[in-house]
């Protein structure tokens, strides 16, 4: 994943370098997950990443009890990893949709509707 600034005027839907999203407070803007302010950017998701990401979707059990999210890249919707239901082989399923395509933050990866979406366009709509 790369990031590139954007201008001002242009950042609704937009992320800081940390993944979270961005809010205007007075003349500044800061992310809404780190606190922090930060260069306004925008993430740049290819190909290559969404593949990456989908060896985070199974045999994942470590990983996402210590992720802070998990979200399904099936359904896109996003929740505490403490409501997953799991499978024999330590692959967890989505708690609202049943498939097995969910991703935890700890996988390195925004687990974002942005991000989410380009998953279930690659793996489930192409």
């Amino acid at each position: 994943m790369s990031f590139d600034e954007i201008p001002e005027d242009q950042t609704e839907g937009y992320q800081c370098e940390c993944g979270g999203s961005i809010t205007k407070c007075g003349d500044k803007w800061f992310c809404d997950s780190c606190s922090f302010e930060h260069p306004i950017m925008k993430m740049k998701i290819d190909k290559e990443d969404i593949i990456k990401a989908h060896d985070h979707s199974s045999n994942h059990y470590d990983e996402i009890m210590t992720s802070e999210i998990c979200g399904c890249f099936y359904c896109q919707k996003t929740y505490k990893p403490d409501i997953i239901e799991w499978i024999d082989d330590g692959t967890c399923v989505c708690p609202r949709c049943g498939i097995d395509s969910v991703i935890g933050s700890g996988s390195g990866f925004p687990i974002t509707q942005d991000f989410l979406g380009k998953m279930c366009d690659h793996w489930f709509k192409d």
